[in-house]
């Protein structure tokens, strides 16, 4: 009886196979772990989109102004370049006004991520972070992985592959200022002008107004849906107020005007009271 033959490898035949089987496996695992890095490299996006938003313009479900809340930024005049989210700085990147109590900084949140040479954030795909304005407000995008903007101009929704934050558009962070005006001995006195002045990126000052027209006004005089952060609340009340012997009130001919810095938290409330002699 003849012995069996001994094989010392494999046939080619059983190696092609072989091959044939590890390159149907490597077909299909290749795009599925690409997916799962671009899936990956997304949800990554998506917390940096909210990031830099709030780095802008500030977080409105808690006490986060952002750069938006400090320096009046932006006001629609221009588009800002993101770099400058970048920039941890206590001193104002537009200039300073001369005169005015509204000096200081940005305190961040600043951008911590990845960035471009230029400075520019970046995003997982190693491309600019953009910002745009819409209808409503101004969103942060990325073009995802095809680098192509794919979002049509002036609308809020995503396209294709490019993710944006917010959508829909969120209200800048607001807050309201109560304002109650008197004499010394809290005797009653009706302001003739309230204004509640934001800082601004172009050394143009515009005080928000209050309303204190008909119908008549009604202490304290308030004033909704000012813009989260510093704001310079100034008060006037007219000339020819009476003398008071009793509280020691000589009588006042001319206007009389005071000024107050505050920091409205977003969806806070200031209450304030103005005491003039």
């Amino acid at each position: 009886m003849p012995a069996p033959s001994k094989r010392d490898g494999f046939t080619l035949m059983e190696v092609a196979i072989a091959i044939a089987v590890m390159a149907i496996l490597a077909g299909t695992a290749v795009p599925l772990l690409l997916k799962s890095v671009n899936q990956a490299k997304e949800q990554r996006a998506r917390i940096e989109l909210k990031q830099l938003y709030e780095a802008c313009f500030g977080a409105p479900d808690r006490n986060v102004p952002g750069m938006q809340g400090d320096f009046g930024f932006p006001n629609g005049v221009a588009t800002p370049n993101l770099a400058i989210a970048t920039a941890a700085t206590g001193t104002r990147l537009y200039g300073t006004y001369a005169g005015s109590p509204l000096l200081g900084g940005w305190r961040g949140p600043y951008w911590s991520g990845s960035t471009l040479n230029t400075g520019l954030p970046s995003d997982p795909w190693g491309r600019a972070y953009l910002i745009r304005q819409v209808t409503g407000g101004f969103q942060i995008t990325t073009r995802g992985p095809n680098g192509q903007s794919d979002v049509l101009a002036g609308n809020p929704s995503a396209r294709v592959d490019d993710l944006v934050y917010p959508n829909p558009t969120l209200p800048a962070p607001s807050g309201t200022v109560q304002v109650t005006t008197v004499r010394h001995g809290n005797l009653p006195v009706v302001p003739s002008a309230i204004s509640a002045t934001p800082p601004s990126r172009t050394n143009v000052l515009t005080p928000v107004l209050f309303s204190l027209v008909a119908p008549p006004p009604v202490p304290p005089y308030s004033r909704q849906n000012l813009p989260a952060g510093p704001l310079l609340i100034t008060v006037t009340i007219p000339g020819g107020q009476p003398a008071v012997l009793g509280l020691g009130l000589a009588a006042q001919t001319a206007p009389q005007t005071q000024s107050r810095l505050v920091t409205l938290a977003p969806g806070g409330t200031q209450n304030l009271t103005f005491t003039f002699n």
